[in-house]
């Protein structure tokens, strides 16, 4: 029995906590295997350094995303291990600075053929049945930057408490996946739905619904689904218009599992994904006549912009915006 699991999205940081005690403990033994004396904690830290060179302590902060009091602790460690040292910044003296030491950069240069051997596998766990955890969890940690948690359980709450009277019951779990062949055609008509009912549909509509690897996948990019009890409810597709740009199409959610904030999830998703693969922008085309979809592209920081060179061209298309990632 996995109680955590069972309790759904409720044990979410505990799950997390958990895993990451794992990682931990096996990348721990595998060191001590290996005869190297080396922290694992203090891996970001010697990563962020060695790539971007001496800062502060609340520039270690800010760029890893954990507290001042951490990094402290962190940079406590690596001093007395003989990693770094702090010294004055030589623009301002009363700043210092952490840096590595000849030591850490031997250390860091003897370490990396077991990171790729580490990066690889986990690469290879994270992938697993089309799962893709890494956008998984940037999508989850976006969301959070930008929707305050607090006020939304909050909100939440007051929604159920003014609702006692209904019937409760458990939400249904949404689950979000790369592609899936098995899915082909659930994909065309989900999109289908939305296209017959405002506008017509094209023969590029067509192709790149019914043809979705030679017109998505085969060029570069992706089609993501929300699913729910192994059934897709909604998909988002990632077409590559150059070499760091994507374009964001084909969003659709089944009509019965709208207004869930499913659209937002596969938005989220996509963004996350375009980010993790490199690219420095993301670009749309719709129409004005979609008021929610639009509405959700603005709150995700799409700005409106002219025609947009290297996009299909649509018909139907009147309107062109662009998210800038990197």
């Amino acid at each position: 029995m996995d109680f955590l699991a069972e309790l759904d999205y409720l044990a979410l940081g505990s799950r997390l906590k958990r895993l990451s005690d794992q990682l931990i403990s096996e990348v721990t033994q595998t060191y001590k295997t290996l005869n190297i004396d080396f922290n694992p904690r203090l891996f970001p830290l010697l990563q962020l350094l060695y790539r971007h060179g001496p800062n502060s302590i609340s520039e270690l902060s800010q760029a890893l995303g954990v507290t001042h009091a951490a990094v402290s602790q962190m940079a406590h460690m690596m001093v007395k291990s003989k990693l770094a040292i702090k010294q004055p910044d030589p623009k301002d003296e009363r700043r210092q600075l952490l840096e590595l030491t000849p030591q850490a950069n031997q250390l860091y240069q003897s370490l990396i053929p077991l990171w790729q051997a580490m990066h690889s596998t986990l690469q290879q766990f994270g992938s697993q049945q089309g799962l893709l955890l890494l956008p998984a969890i940037s999508a989850m940690e976006q969301a959070i930057r930008q929707n305050s948690l607090q006020q939304t359980w909050l909100a939440k709450l007051n929604h159920i408490q003014d609702n006692v009277s209904q019937t409760s019951s458990s939400p249904t779990e949404i689950k979000l996946s790369g592609w899936q062949p098995e899915w082909r055609e659930q994909f065309a008509a989900l999109n289908l739905q939305w296209l017959e009912r405002y506008f017509s549909v094209t023969e590029l509509d067509k192709y790149a619904l019914f043809h979705p690897e030679e017109y998505y996948l085969n060029e570069g990019g992706y089609i993501l689904f929300a699913a729910t009890d192994d059934q897709p409810i909604g998909a988002v597709a990632l077409k590559r218009i150059t070499a760091d740009t994507f374009e964001l199409s084909k969003l659709a959610v089944e009509e019965t599992h709208q207004q869930l904030g499913i659209g937002r999830r596969l938005m989220l998703y996509a963004i996350s994904m375009a980010t993790m693969v490199g690219a420095q922008c993301l670009v749309l085309q719709s129409n004005r006549q979609l008021k929610a979809a639009l509405h959700l592209y603005r709150e995700l920081g799409f700005k409106e912009t002219g025609p947009i060179d290297g996009l299909p061209e649509f018909p139907r298309a009147d309107i062109y915006m662009e998210k800038t990632l990197r």
